[in-house]
């Protein structure tokens, strides 16, 4: 009798937490120059959530044009953001791999593959509270569950939510204001990277070499105009 009890309560347990969904969590992202960086992982390469999930995107390194989040096939445009700002997707509710990059350095590497985990049906997931620090905007709505592809870049078309798929945000979507104000580690390409003190703007080294080497034209253009001038004065 014990252990039909027992079983029974067992079974009862194994019910009940397959019924309970699994709540959306936001995933922490560094924007540095000019690299996204996974605040989990570590990774620079790829960023892996769940079906349902949020990313929020601080950008902690100045650039010029400022950075951007864009995902094209959730129709996600973040337009400009600026150091220590954030900006929060809306649930990812759209399963596969899509590129996320930043508009204006995305020829500079300024991009990495994000992967989204399709849901299985026994666990739908939503999310108990929302977080304050975003300023809510109206970001494109996420699309339908289709299997993983590569994205093409530049599609403009927002995808349709599909049916019975949230659309509103746990987490306000947009842009707000990062509590946590540490700056990005230089990127060890850059001349900040190299010689390990921080400044050279966030720039490769060879971009810093070229702008010195252009900044040291007028004064070699001088030092020679002035040596002309004084022989014509004293000729030999």
């Amino acid at each position: 009798m014990n252990q039909r009890a027992g079983f029974v309560v067992a079974a009862l347990i194994a019910l009940i937490a397959s019924a309970t969904p699994a709540f959306a969590r936001v995933h922490g992202v560094t924007a540095g120059n000019y690299y996204f960086q996974d605040d989990a992982t570590g990774s620079r390469t790829r960023l892996v959530v769940d079906q349902g999930d949020q990313i929020q995107v601080t950008v902690r390194a100045a650039a010029y044009p400022p950075h951007s989040v864009v995902i094209d096939e959730y129709g996600i445009d973040s337009g400009y953001i600026y150091p220590f700002q954030t900006y929060t997707s809306p649930p990812l509710n759209k399963p596969g791999t899509f590129i996320l990059y930043c508009r204006a350095h995305r020829d500079r590497g300024h991009w990495t593959t994000l992967i989204v985990r399709a849901a299985t049906a026994s666990t739908p997931r939503s999310s108990p509270t929302a977080s304050s620090g975003s300023r809510a905007q109206s970001p494109g709505a996420p699309g339908a569950a289709t299997s993983p592809a590569t994205p093409k870049l530049g599609a403009k078309d927002a995808p349709q939510s599909p049916a019975g798929a949230s659309t509103e945000s746990p987490v306000p979507a947009g842009i707000g204001e990062a509590t946590d104000r540490r700056s990005a580690p230089p990127d060890p390409h850059s001349l900040a990277g190299v010689l390990g003190r921080g400044f050279g703007g966030g720039l490769p080294w060879t971009a810093a070499l070229w702008l010195a080497g252009l900044a040291a034209v007028p004064i070699f253009g001088a030092a020679g105009l002035a040596l002309r001038v004084e022989r014509r004065r004293n000729p030999a």
